[in-house]
């Protein structure tokens, strides 16, 4: 590139046409998915065997109305390894509980 194409590209500037909603999006979207390449990987072990946990629990009940005593493990290994990897956020929301 020379130095004239080089203070073109400078100076010329890209309008974004989006509606605002989707930029707004994109930035919390780009937010959130830079904060979670910094979890540590107890945490990323936690939140996945979370997330399967509840996943597996939310189809047997769609299914069967009932879950096994696997899913009920599966939930309570989460539940400690959620405890364990976020003490912070589960203290704060055991505090916050709304039975």
């Amino acid at each position: 590139m020379t130095r004239t194409n080089e203070k073109t590209a400078k100076e010329t500037t890209v309008e974004d046409t989006r509606p605002q909603w989707q930029i707004d999006r994109e930035e919390r979207d780009t937010l959130r998915n830079t904060a979670s390449d910094y979890l540590m990987p107890d945490q990323e072990e936690a939140l996945s065997i979370a997330i399967k946990a509840l996943r597996n629990a939310d189809f047997m009940l769609h299914e069967a109305y009932e879950l096994d005593v696997d899913a009920m493990k599966a939930i309570d290994r989460s539940d400690w390894k959620l405890r364990l990897a976020f003490p912070g956020l589960y203290e704060s929301a055991i505090d916050n509980e709304d039975y």
